[in-house]
């Protein structure tokens, strides 16, 4: 075939291949003269390519070659004149459509240049006036229509999104991306039924947006790239016969392979061919409770649904036999998991007990325990008991009150009573008159130790007692909760529990409910701002405002100190801080403030 044949066929067999879709119409010349340009290809919103649904034009390069055989991938070469031309423009898709010697079939290759390519090739290699071309490996193009589409239409995008090469040198590259702290970009599929399953199936351009771009979306200096791994938590419920047991279901999709972790305990693995399923039962309490009530009724039912998708079991890959013997085991094991979450919570337990801990005499003992809060039992001891009963199970450290209601000869007889539940006389708190205060009062006043111990102690319910409390001075109750306040931020440095920070700032707002923040109240603001700053990089402007007043009108040395770190000032805070002495350095040091402390 002569050259003008073959380029007249590949321009040719291209228009009739891109015409099979909808959306797109080809406008390629023949015989071009044009310089590093073919024509265009015209992607439409709509099938009746009307001028306001015109999306874009993508630029095109078309040659053709003839060939014995059809390779996997193509090695041709383009001339470094035409590849400039490309980045001067805004990119290109470089076609070779193979056209077999002996019997006419073709095969279309393809190569996408946006300008990210363009640059990074231009950086690899140096263009000398002895290498007037770059052999590069094209792909073959999409047979399918709908992936087509997706590949023109996503070129379109990311060719628009990377004009900003042409007023940008410095990229963002991917080794910096955690400690850019930015905001991560990428195209979705157009059509897909399931984008982010597509985004671990193909590679793709990421961007970001940083402080130097001004608000621009930058791509990153690497190129494509192939996400590995997508997690993320979708707002897909998961009921069986209509009872939802699940609000949100985390997701985690990797290449032709989608993840769903249903609870603390289930996990269901569904690819292109099926599935499978695994179970390992949570060693949390209450997630296994809750696990195991939705294994049972899944297992009953032979069916589950996420979302609108309905699952034939969680074992749809296992054999009936092992169905049952799994369904008998989980039977036999939830009456007892929910008779030790019932008896925890009757004491008030908030924090989760860990099943893997229990030992045997924990099991006796929370067994015996639990029938005796149900009334089944009476709890009983050799010889009189103390009224507060304190006791360690797993990992939980748990304290009851104990109310004598009969002995005989040694052996005495008591009824339990969770904290919670308790009111005790207290003369100290109560000097006019005599009114029982809660439990939680008493172990503020008596026994404040137990305050970081206990895992049945509800921070929540200080805020009651500071309003059962309303006879005593404002100010004796703001002390009180201040120093509950503090308390519970220095547990939550110590465990880094979210609750105890949720807990902060309940006590917070209370008192700042019976206070006048713009009446100078240095210590609330103080607590208020770092309370802030456990949650946020840097103080907001009113905060910081607060402190700059509170420091330019403070005379206590201890109360600028505060201020300065949580201002940041590590310097000026040094420096008043070596100017006190070891005593008061130590008192400081053991305050939670000193979570900011940087030197």
């Amino acid at each position: 075939m002569s050259r003008d044949t073959i380029e007249y066929k590949a321009v040719t067999y291209l228009e009739m291949h891109l015409l099979n879709s909808k959306y797109i119409i080809p406008e390629i010349n023949t015989n071009d003269k044009t310089p590093s340009w073919d024509g265009d290809v015209f992607l439409y919103s709509d099938e009746k390519h009307a001028k306001d649904s015109l999306v874009g034009r993508v630029p095109i390069q078309v040659k053709g070659k003839c060939v014995n055989d059809f390779p996997k991938t193509l090695s041709y070469s383009i001339e470094w004149a035409d590849l400039h031309n490309y980045y001067n423009d805004k990119g290109i898709i470089f076609f070779v459509v193979c056209i077999h010697k002996e019997t006419s079939d073709y095969q279309i290759y393809y190569k996408e240049l946006p300008l990210l390519e363009l640059r990074n090739l231009f950086d690899k290699y140096s263009c000398s006036k002895s290498t007037k071309t770059k052999s590069l490996s094209l792909n073959l193009f999409p047979k399918g229509v709908i992936e087509m589409e997706h590949t023109l239409f996503t070129f379109l995008m990311d060719m628009n999104k990377q004009l900003v090469l042409h007023s940008t040198e410095k990229l963002p590259s991917l080794s910096n991306v955690n400690k850019m702290g930015a905001k991560m970009e990428v195209l979705l599929e157009r059509t897909s039924d399931d984008p982010l399953r597509s985004l671990t199936e193909k590679s793709a351009y990421l961007y970001t947006t940083i402080d130097e771009s001004h608000g621009v979306s930058l791509p990153y200096k690497e190129g494509k790239c192939k996400i590995v791994e997508i997690v993320g938590e979708n707002d897909w419920h998961v009921s069986v016969n209509d009872v939802e047991y699940y609000t949100i279901s985390k997701v985690v999709y990797k290449e032709r392979l989608q993840i769903f972790h249903i609870g603390d305990s289930f996990q269901l693995e569904l690819n292109d061919h099926g599935g499978k399923s695994s179970i390992h039962l949570s060693n949390n309490l209450t997630h296994r409770a809750h696990d195991l009530s939705f294994l049972i009724s899944a297992l009953e039912t032979g069916s589950f649904t996420i979302k609108d998708a309905r699952y034939d079991s969680p074992f749809t890959y296992s054999t009936k036999e092992f169905n049952i013997s799994i369904l008998d085991s989980f039977k036999r094991q939830f009456p007892v998991i929910r008779f030790y979450y019932d008896t925890l919570t009757k004491l008030g337990v908030t924090e989760d007990l860990q099943i893997d801990l229990l030992s045997e005499q924990d099991e006796g003992f929370l067994n015996y325990i639990g029938k005796c809060l149900s009334n089944e039992k009476v709890y009983e001891t050799k010889g009189s008991s103390s009224v507060f009963q304190l006791v360690t199970i797993a990992n939980l450290t748990i304290l009851f009150v104990l109310n004598e209601i009969g002995h005989s000869n040694d052996v005495y007889q008591y009824k339990v009573h969770p904290i919670k539940n308790v009111d005790i006389y207290i003369p100290e708190l109560n000097s006019d008159r005599e009114e029982p205060v809660s439990i939680i009062t008493y172990i503020r006043h008596e026994k404040p130790e137990l305050l970081t111990q206990l895992s049945n102690l509800d921070w929540e319910h200080f805020i009651d007692e500071y309003n059962r409390l309303s006879r005593m001075n404002l100010d004796f109750q703001i002390q009180m909760a201040t120093e509950d306040m503090l308390e519970i931020l220095t547990q939550y440095d110590k465990t880094n529990k979210s609750c105890m920070l949720e807990y902060a700032k309940k006590v917070q707002c209370w008192i700042k409910s019976r206070i006048d923040l713009d009446n100078n109240n240095e210590v609330c603001m103080l607590n208020d701002a770092q309370i802030y700053l456990r949650e946020h990089s840097m103080l907001d402007e009113t905060r910081k405002s607060r402190l700059l007043y509170i420091l330019s009108q403070t005379s206590q040395v201890d109360i600028k100190y505060a201020v300065l770190l949580l201002l940041g000032d590590m310097t000026s805070a040094k420096n008043m801080y070596e100017c006190f002495g070891e005593e008061v350095r130590n008192i400081l040091d053991k305050q939670p403030i000193s979570r900011f402390k940087n030197f």
